[in-house]
């Protein structure tokens, strides 16, 4: 897909979209396991029992809006990296809300749209101009779930020489 996006130049918005479908489920699954917003901080504007919980006006609730993302109540195997879940003929029907890797509500970050152009169209520069492979072709990822630089940081990659003239 990242070839044939950049064959006729830089491509825009509407060919971004039209032309990479497998690689925006790849995204789309990605920002499933490690949203930009995991976590959500709000303050409550007037006093409410929730779960036999008792808020007060004021006091600060933290809203993990990526508990129903990693939740198999939404998504069968949650922790599997599965991009057919957003594509092809067996792709799923999320639940309104079910996913917000941006947040939600009022407060959804700002920078979602563009973020919805840039995360892609990087990784497409990016598998489009180098060859990559890994240092050792054993290695199997594993199911530890974190954020930054400790995501995988036992994986090794090498970047080869460039793919373009």
């Amino acid at each position: 897909e990242a070839d044939s996006l950049f064959s006729a130049g830089t491509p825009d918005e509407d060919t971004l979209f039209a032309t990479t479908p497998f690689l925006q489920a790849v995204v789309k699954e990605a920002m499933r396991l490690y949203p930009s917003v995991p976590v959500l901080m709000r303050h409550a504007r007037h006093d409410f029992d929730i779960a036999g919980h008792h808020v007060r006006r004021g006091q600060q609730i933290m809203v993990a809006t990526c508990v129903s993302q990693l939740s198999d109540d939404y998504f069968p195997n949650p922790t599997t990296f599965d991009p057919h879940r957003f594509i092809g003929p067996d792709r799923m029907d999320v639940p309104s809300g079910a996913l917000a890797p941006f947040g939600r509500g009022h407060h959804l970050c700002m920078g979602k749209r563009i973020a919805e152009v840039l995360i892609p169209l990087t990784v497409a520069r990016v598998v489009h101009q180098k060859e990559f492979g890994l240092v050792d072709t054993a290695y199997r990822l594993k199911n530890r779930f974190s954020y930054g630089v400790e995501l995988a940081a036992d994986l090794q990659l090498v970047a080869g020489s460039s793919r373009i003239a």
